[in-house]
């Protein structure tokens, strides 16, 4: 195996790294995960034809990470800003009155969120997300099942919730995207339920 100078260095720089990684103290490591939240839901979507589709939610799963070094839009001690990536996915036979087909939504939204005063050991919050979302799957058009192309589209939303002690979460989000021309939207509720590490 013949290797440059480049990939030699690029190794030394990788083995360096894991090494850094593997003799961090548990403290240090602690650090990396404060913030990192996993995340289960459902996605309600607004549009009749996902809606065709998901009967009353799509299950979604998802991490959410609170980035303190991301400048606020708003400042103040109790605002947070965060980063959180779900996969909503559903599929549905054709049968009656519903159309088969899938449907899946991947929505990436930059979160900013007020937190309340604590009231009986619990803290709501509120805010607002922007972000992307990309859709897309497949559907019954009466003849037979068409692909439905992954689309990216731009939105926002506002966000309500409620921290239950340090650990757990739950928020109820309405979103709305730009249709650029897709048949899928992820506009819509999400109900989401969140543990923090």
């Amino acid at each position: 195996m013949i290797f440059n100078k480049a990939g030699l260095w690029r190794h030394a720089a990788l083995v360096a790294v894991a090494g850094a990684l593997v003799s961090a103290s548990s403290a240090g490591r602690a650090d990396l995960i404060k913030g990192l939240s996993f995340r289960a839901g459902f996605l309600a979507p607004s549009k009749t034809t996902a809606r065709r589709i998901v009967d009353a939610g799509a299950p979604s799963l998802g991490l959410q990470y609170e980035l303190p070094w991301v400048p606020r839009l708003l400042n103040g001690e109790h605002w947070t800003s965060s980063i959180s990536a779900d996969f909503a996915y559903t599929e549905r036979r054709a049968g009656g009155s519903r159309n088969g087909g899938i449907y899946r939504a991947v929505p990436i939204m930059v979160n900013q969120v007020f937190t309340f005063e604590e009231q009986n050991g619990n803290t709501p919050y509120a805010g607002f997300c922007l972000g992307v979302a990309l859709t897309g799957g497949n559907r019954n058009n009466g003849e037979g099942f068409t692909k439905v192309p992954t689309v990216g589209s731009f939105g926002g939303g506002v966000i309500l919730g409620m921290n239950w002690g340090t650990k757990a979460y739950g928020e109820l989000r309405y979103e709305l995207y730009d249709k650029h021309s897709s048949t899928f939207t992820a506009e819509g509720a999400r109900l989401v339920f969140g543990y923090r590490l």
